[in-house]
């Protein structure tokens, strides 16, 4: 990737961590993002440079103030280890020129720890609730949805990580010589350059491709030879069973909105909203009625809004209760 680029990526990301952009700058940005393909990937990786800038000097402002309450001189900052990023409304804002100054070092110590405790690969956490975005020592981004973990493992021939619980979004950087690895469940999902989604909930695993190509491979034995899976396309592993489906765009933007913080139903019951909704939200969501778990969902919510999500509900024919730390979806309607 070009400098320009880089540079460019990096005035973007400090435009819009500022706020909203008005309605030229958003055809501005649309613009520079489709006139190349490497556009959309360098603003990816300058945003998350950005949370890890953010990160970094959280730690290391932490770090120093208890090093002076116990009398000691701050010590260097060493590679990070996971911890939560600092909210939005609290991170310092910088000039773009001094962002795109510390892209690199951002991506190189974010994914420091790989190399640093080779003994002890970094796992990397999401709270309920939280999505995280982390630059790896490759360059390559790794997004995570709510309360997942994984672990980062880097070496010179390879790049491997374990998706130990929940969702994860990557998008790698091109590297030939360095497979990347993902693996969740008994199944492994091979790339070299590519963007895609892997989630894992209970024996299930889903990939979603969204750029280039990936080999699915399976440890569960049925699965057969590894399969190729291109964009455009899903899988879901279960059992030691691997099926491919056409993933449309509208249903790839569906299933991947929660990168930008929100969840879209089209026509899914009730009960399966409520469920996911759940994924984001420390309440539990309790749908009384057989009637109304069954009706259709259509809408785009905010993962952080339950309670807009009840408010919707109740026009379903419901009536919202909260009780016992969580929210109850009580059918009021004849079915």
């Amino acid at each position: 990737m070009s400098g320009r680029i880089a540079s460019t990526a990096a005035e973007w990301a400090a435009r819009l961590d500022a706020g909203p952009l008005d309605a030229d700058a958003s055809a501005r940005l649309d613009a520079w993002v489709r006139a190349d393909p490497r556009h959309q990937g360098a603003l990816y990786r300058a945003q998350a440079a950005w949370l890890d800038l953010d990160r970094l000097a959280s730690e290391h402002v932490a770090a120093e103030r208890a090093a002076l309450a116990a009398g000691r001189e701050p010590e260097a900052a060493a590679p990070p280890v996971a911890a939560p990023t600092p909210p939005r409304a609290r991170r310092a804002r910088l000039p773009a020129g001094r962002l795109a100054a510390g892209l690199t070092a951002a991506a190189v110590l974010a994914g420091g720890g790989a190399w640093f405790l080779a003994d002890r690969p970094p796992t990397y956490e999401s709270q309920v609730g939280e999505m995280r975005r982390l630059v790896l020592a490759d360059g390559s981004v790794l997004t995570l949805n709510t309360d997942s973990a994984v672990v980062v493992r880097m070496a010179k021939d390879r790049r491997r990580i374990a998706l130990k619980r929940g969702e994860a979004s990557f998008e790698v950087a091109h590297d030939a010589s360095r497979p990347f690895l993902v693996t969740a469940g008994d199944l492994t999902v091979r790339a070299v350059g590519t963007a895609f989604d892997v989630r894992l909930r209970g024996g299930r695993v889903d990939v979603a491709v969204t750029e280039g190509v990936v080999e699915l491979s399976n440890a569960g034995g049925r699965a057969g030879p590894p399969r190729r899976l291109a964009h455009g396309a899903a899988a879901e592993a279960r059992d030691g069973v691997v099926a491919v489906s056409p993933m449309p765009r509208q249903v790839a933007e569906q299933r991947l909105a929660w990168r930008d913080g929100l969840l879209i139903f089209q026509g899914e019951s009730l009960a399966a909203a409520a469920a996911e909704f759940q994924r984001y939200d420390g309440r539990k969501v309790v749908v009384v009625g057989d009637a109304l778990a069954k009706r259709p969902v259509f809408g785009v919510f905010r993962t952080n809004n339950l309670d807009g999500f009840a408010e919707a509900a109740a026009t379903l024919g419901a009536r919202v209760e909260h009780r016992d730390g969580a929210v109850h979806l009580v059918q009021t309607t004849a079915p």
